[in-house]
């Protein structure tokens, strides 16, 4: 197996399987048909918890859900019905209590 390039999210059109895009997950997501993939697995960015490269900060917890739902709704459109999301995510300690956005993500999720 060879080494594959990675090539840049095209803006419009669909995408080819079996390749690998740089670009904005969201727009992505857009060009995939209905019930077509497998497997999804995300890492999104932590709430304001870390700055990541080119100085992007998170978003705060109370607007972290939010934030969040139409990749969600982008998710469960090109999810096959067999298919399989995974979601790593990390919670935010405030004053010594757990900040309630996780959960808050989840149940959403859900409903």
């Amino acid at each position: 197996m060879g080494v594959r390039k990675v090539k840049k999210l095209p803006k419009k059109g669909a995408l080819k399987f079996d390749n690998i895009y740089h670009g904005d997950s969201l727009e992505g997501m857009k060009n995939l048909p209905d019930k077509s993939v497998n497997l999804v697995i995300t890492s999104p960015p932590y709430s304001d918890m870390k700055v990541y490269e080119g100085g992007f900060g998170g978003f705060h917890p109370d607007n972290y859900v939010e934030w969040f739902l139409p990749y969600v709704s982008e998710i469960a459109r090109i999810l096959k019905p067999t298919g399989s999301f995974i979601l790593n995510i990390n919670d935010k300690s405030e004053k010594g209590f757990r900040h309630t956005f996780v959960f808050e993500l989840i149940f959403a999720i859900h409903n």
